[in-house]
């Protein structure tokens, strides 16, 4: 799950992750603070992700970008 911390004045989140090739991978907007991980991602695979808070009309401010890593998939 992708959490992050409520931004005061925020409306809407939009959520990014990048490959380590810096494309997006996956994009979603929500008004929650919290997303599942989406099923696209791959297992012992390194990511980037950042949100975007919404506080005004068209105006966002963004995160640092965070790394995180898929564990393993294998369910022994």
């Amino acid at each position: 799950m992708l959490r992050w911390t409520r931004v005061p004045e925020a409306d809407a989140y939009r959520v990014r992750v990048w490959n380590q090739e810096g494309d997006v991978v996956w994009s979603s907007e929500t008004r929650d603070t919290t997303l599942l991980m989406p099923p696209e991602l791959k297992a012992e695979t390194t990511y980037l992700w950042e949100v975007n808070a919404r506080i005004g009309w068209d105006r966002w401010v963004a995160s640092d970008f965070i790394e995180f890593r898929i564990g393993t998939s294998d369910k022994r």
